[in-house]
């Protein structure tokens, strides 16, 4: 099975009354974070970008914050089939471009009170989250509307230089990446891999379609080892307390929530790319979804009762229950939502069901987790601790959650009606089509490139894909063109 990876600031203190209720329809909750997004953004002149912390006090700008404001657009724009909130996103990549070092890496946040950039020079871990949130996006957008490569073909050129740059020298022969840490220490560490890995399939397919396949290959190959050690951590002794979730490293002594949810997000994104990069391994697909199995069942089922919560972590001494913390429920949402999109079982959309609830009042304090402003509170602790708001980059994940989530039709009733990719009438590459989104409305028109695997990987039930690989290249083949200062998401995580 080890082979078979390799193959195949200042917070303000509100009162918790400051709430929606949960029956608030999941479309309204989606648009009113993106407000939120939009209210944070800094017109600075020369640089402008998506502010650190919900008031402005700090006057700073983070890449990993407009990285996931990249993101979480990105998914609403795949998701929903309309370019509503496009100059947004463009706005947090353009200062994301903007942020890239001589050495091509990206600073971790530019000061408007100095007109300075901060940090920069090493393989930083918040460079793993520009590369997850950009490729993405790239990828995702560029397929969806063609006549946009001419804006994100250059972003995938900055993208690439930070790899080709750092990766090599980062990269362990045990599959292990090494990253820095402001506090000048340098390790491994699960969320950061699992982040990158994610970057990296959606970087090699990118260059598999528009770019060079030599790159994509490479990519690829950097991709086999990385999920090769993130696989290495799953428990799969069942008769271990840690059966089927992931360790922090090699000492097997802890689980923890955040980096659970993390090397997922590599590991589904490299179970959906895996046929595509490295056909030869299509057929040993079926381990993967092994991995997926069991740390759902044996994992995350453990993990979020009662309430849906997300445990910080476990360890042999069982649950550590607090801080259960946005940040690390809404990554584990999100994952939740893939797995099931990817296996199928009812039970996977119900776990995913429960932790979305979590966030919408059905909590210990019948409190939602999401601020009327569209924010979301940092963290449930202890009973009747104060909520305090939370930084930009924890509210874009909580946004790119619930729109993975509102794409299955949750909150709802299993079964899902309809649960097949969206049908597109194309008369050719450049002229618009029109869409039926999966609720049977029709949004706005806009060109299509051609259909591709990882945008509907996340519409089906049941993947069968060796044949969605094999009919997708057939059609288009030859086709080619931690410790941050100021960030307590960064301390707290690391509270072993």
């Amino acid at each position: 099975m080890f082979l078979l990876l390799a193959l195949a600031v200042v917070p303000a203190f509100l009162p918790v009354n400051l709430a929606v209720s949960s029956t608030d329809d999941i479309e309204s909750r989606i648009v009113r974070a993106i407000k939120f997004a939009e209210s944070q953004y800094h017109n600075g002149g020369v640089v402008s970008g998506y502010l650190h912390d919900e008031n402005g006090s700090q006057m700073q700008s983070y890449t990993e914050d407009n990285s996931l404001v990249a993101l979480a657009l990105s998914a609403y724009q795949e998701t929903h089939f309309s370019a509503t909130y496009y100059a947004d996103l463009q706005k947090a990549v353009k200062f994301v471009a903007s942020a890239q070092a001589p050495d091509g890496d990206f600073y971790q946040y530019y000061d408007f009170g100095n007109g300075t950039w901060k940090s920069a020079g090493k393989f930083y871990y918040w460079n793993s989250l520009v590369l997850m949130s950009l490729a993405y996006a790239a990828f995702t957008i560029t397929t969806q509307i063609s006549s946009e490569s001419f804006f994100w073909s250059p972003i995938v050129d900055r993208l690439r230089s930070c790899v080709d740059v750092w990766l090599p020298g980062s990269l362990s022969q045990n599959g292990s990446v090494i990253f820095a840490f402001p506090d000048g220490s340098r390790a491994t560490d699960v969320r950061y891999q699992g982040a990158l890995l994610m970057g990296l399939i959606y970087l090699a397919t990118f260059e598999y379609y528009w770019g060079s396949r030599d790159v994509a290959g490479r990519y690829a190959g950097y991709s086999r080892l990385m999920a090769t050690w993130l696989y290495s951590l799953q428990e799969r002794n069942m008769s271990r307390w840690g059966r089927g979730g992931f360790y922090s490293n090699a000492s097997m002594n802890l689980q923890a929530g955040e980096e659970n949810a993390f090397a997922m997000f590599g590991l589904n994104s490299y179970y959906k790319g895996v046929g595509l990069l490295m056909p030869s391994q299509r057929s040993e697909l079926d381990g993967m979804r092994n991995l997926m199995q069991i740390w759902e069942e044996e994992y995350v089922e453990n993990i979020t009762a009662p309430y849906g919560a997300v445990s910080f972590g476990r360890d042999a001494g069982g649950l550590k229950p607090y801080p259960r913390l946005t940040w690390t429920t809404s990554a584990t949402l999100a994952n939740t939502v893939d797995v099931w999109i990817n296996l199928g079982p009812a039970r996977y959309w119900n776990d995913s069901s429960r932790i979305y609830a979590w966030l919408t009042e059905s909590n210990e304090r019948s409190t939602d987790m999401q601020t009327l402003e569209g924010n979301f509170y940092e963290e449930e602790s202890v009973a009747g601790s104060l909520l305090r708001p939370s930084d930009l980059a924890v509210a874009m994940l909580a946004l790119y959650s619930i729109i993975r989530t509102a794409f299955v039709k949750i909150p709802g009733t299993y079964p899902v009606s309809n649960s097949n990719p969206p049908k597109f009438t194309r008369t050719s590459r450049s002229t618009s089509s029109a869409v039926t989104h999966s609720t049977g409305t029709a949004p706005q028109e806009i060109t299509m490139a051609p259909t591709n695997l990882l945008l509907y990987a996340a519409a089906a039930i049941v993947v069968v894909l060796g044949a969605l690989v094999g009919s997708f290249v057939l059609r288009l083949r030859g086709k080619k063109r931690h410790k941050r200062p100021t960030s307590p998401r960064a301390t707290r995580s690391r509270k072993r």
